[in-house]
């Protein structure tokens, strides 16, 4: 009803604008600026609304089902990557190296959760530790590979490194078969809070000289703080880093990404800004 209104009051308008003398294309090109504004804002709305609706079921969903901590939107870096160089789905096109960061979402920061009696109490405190990276693939392994580099670490220097899916790796967590377990994810997260709070987990820091490097050599990281009180076992504020999710648009279209290390690809690096308010126009480029 509201539209057939509207449409009513238009076609009155527009006998009017043509009798004072509009022409066609001025008539168009204004319904045209109305369109294209009314659709923007109702897909800003539309982005904001799944955002925070996506954080309100991942904080209220149970812990236990599967990939609930994977839940959300958007592209993985690896498209972004892939359009920018060319490659993987987009090969045989042309590079897309125009994308621009246009503004920039939350952090997923990356957690390190050991049991509080592993004697775990630094991240360079993971040598000869059995530790959980997160299933083959996932974000939380990526971010854990580049920590391990960091440190000067390689796999043979645990104890055992086990991949596994997050409520697997929950699961082994809680059963003493891991002391310590990494996420990268928004807070407050469910399985984490699954394992401080039933598990004896702890948050630990992810920091020091080898982390300030790491962050410095790649720009697609930065500085992240879990706020203290979000876990019963860390009433302080625990420092690590973490990826923000971001928009990028090109000429051709719009893609809402999360930037996230590529420590694989040899010579290859996303950058962007580290901060929300330093993201508006800011050229991705690819070195």
């Amino acid at each position: 009803m509201s539209a057939l209104s509207r449409a009513g009051a238009r076609s009155h308008e527009t006998a009017i604008r043509r009798a004072l003398g509009a022409s066609r294309w001025r008539l168009l090109r204004g319904l045209l600026v109305e369109g294209l504004l009314l659709s923007t804002i109702g897909a800003t709305l539309g982005l904001l609304l799944a955002y925070f609706g996506i954080q309100a079921i991942r904080a209220w969903l149970p812990p236990n089902i599967p990939r609930v901590a994977s839940i959300g939107i958007g592209w993985w870096s690896d498209v972004l990557a892939d359009a920018m160089a060319g490659e993987g789905p987009f090969a045989g096109r042309d590079p897309a190296t125009d994308l621009r960061v246009l503004f920039a979402g939350h952090v997923d920061a990356f957690t390190l959760v050991a049991h509080q009696g592993s004697g775990i109490r630094t991240v360079e405190d993971l040598r000869g530790k059995r530790i959980g990276i997160g299933s083959p693939g996932s974000r939380q392994g990526a971010d854990m590979e580049g920590v391990m580099a960091a440190l000067g670490l390689t796999r043979d220097e645990f104890a055992e490194v086990r991949e596994l899916s997050p409520a697997e790796q929950n699961r082994a967590f809680c059963a003493n078969e891991l002391d310590a377990i990494v996420y990268s994810v928004s807070h407050p997260n469910g399985l984490i809070r699954d394992a401080t709070l039933t598990c004896h987990g702890m948050l630990v820091a992810v920091s020091g000289p080898a982390i300030d490097r790491m962050l410095s050599e790649y720009q697609e990281y930065e500085r992240a703080t879990i706020p203290g009180g979000t876990y019963p076992a860390n009433p302080t504020d625990v420092p690590t880093f973490g990826v923000r999710a971001v928009v990028a648009r090109s000429e051709a279209n719009v893609i809402r990404t999360r930037l996230i290390p590529r420590p694989c690809r040899a010579n290859q690096e996303i950058r962007h800004p580290p901060a929300p308010d330093r993201c508006q126009s800011s050229l991705i480029t690819r070195t």
